[in-house]
């Protein structure tokens, strides 16, 4: 409570200092200080009327800035949704400063009404420069609120005031229609249907429709396929075409498998990794089995005499990398005194 009472002090002050450097307070006030505020007794609607007016007949701008203190009351007197309203407070003012009452308002008026007229949608509020401005002008609340240009605009497009449920009531159709007649899901980002669709049908969105939801599923349940699967599917297909394994970074799909064949992924799925190692076991042959692989080709060589591999062939470079001390990531000294007993002829220089 203290911290309030102690705000709304300075906010007092500091709108007495402004309205002391318009001339429109007395000498007294200018040095005004907290005390001089408690002591001082409350600005009435007469006193606020009689410097706007004031304002007015000096050529001073219209008290519409943010900071200005006479800003409320201003917006009160002469906003006809208002109890402040006052007609003849206005009638004064219009007959000292008619140019406060003739501002871009008309153009912009007269700018939205040939919009209407030309049979164009209702200008969105966040991305057209008139959409803000006409919201204001149908607030009841706002100060800018017309009623006459409302009837008027009404008369032209009322389609402009259609409500929120029937625009999506509306979408709705639309988006069955496209489900009866078997057409491809909305894309999100590139159909004017795609975003409303993902809106209605997801349980965190707040324009959720589990009837509509329910219905739709029903006429496409291919709208409903998660991208996983689709993908999947596509995987299966390539194994089943023995086709080889998608690399990561160079297949679209490369990753994909890779996410739903690694244990600590979150996208594992170990019914998948079955069914897809079943059609192409050597899709998973790991470097350690390939390496396996290789170390028995050469034991196979040392037993049967032959002689070492000649240095062109991919088994040379495999036998140097296993029985280098030099090489940290492949040498393995088992395999190297395992070969070394049956072929050492092998490693003289």
């Amino acid at each position: 409570m203290k911290l309030l009472k102690t705000k709304i002090v300075i906010q007092a002050i500091n709108n007495a200092r402004y309205l002391n450097s318009q001339g429109l307070l007395p000498k007294k006030l200018h040095n005004i200080t907290k005390s001089d505020f408690w002591k001082s007794p409350p600005k009435t609607s007469i006193d606020k009327k009689k410097q706007i007016l004031q304002l007015a007949k000096t050529n001073k701008p219209k008290p519409t800035t943010r900071l200005h203190p006479l800003k409320n009351a201003y917006r009160n007197y002469t906003n006809p949704s208002h109890r402040c309203y006052d007609t003849n407070f206005i009638k004064q003012l219009q007959s000292i400063r008619p140019d406060w009452f003739s501002s871009s308002t008309n153009q912009k008026k007269q700018e939205l009404i040939k919009l209407a007229k030309s049979n164009q949608p209702r200008p969105p509020q966040k991305t057209h420069p008139l959409g803000s401005i006409f919201n204001n002008y149908i607030n009841p609340t706002h100060g800018s609120y017309d009623p006459k240009f409302i009837k008027q605009i009404k008369e032209l497009a009322p389609n402009w005031f259609v409500s929120r449920s029937t625009i999506a009531d509306q979408k709705k159709k639309q988006l069955l229609k496209l489900a009866k007649s078997k057409q491809p899901r909305p894309h999100q980002y590139q159909h004017p249907l795609g975003s409303p669709l993902c809106s209605y049908i997801n349980t965190n969105n707040r324009s959720y429709d589990p009837t509509f939801t329910k219905h739709i599923k029903e006429l496409a349940p291919n709208w409903f396929n998660k991208k996983s699967d689709v993908k999947k599917l596509q995987l299966i297909n390539l194994a089943k075409s023995k086709q080889p394994k998608p690399i990561n970074l160079l297949h679209p799909l490369g990753s994909p498998l890779s996410y739903y064949t690694t244990p600590k992924s979150q996208s594992y799925d170990p019914k998948f990794t079955k069914q897809i190692k079943s059609i192409s076991p050597h899709w998973f042959i790991t470097r350690t089995d390939k390496a396996n692989q290789k170390k028995q080709q050469l034991l196979q060589l040392a037993k049967t005499n032959k002689p070492k591999p000649i240095k062109s062939s991919k088994l040379y470079l495999a036998f140097i990398r296993y029985t280098s001390k030099s090489n940290k990531s492949s040498y393995d000294p088992i395999f190297t005194k395992h070969i070394k007993s049956i072929a050492p002829h092998w490693f003289k220089k």
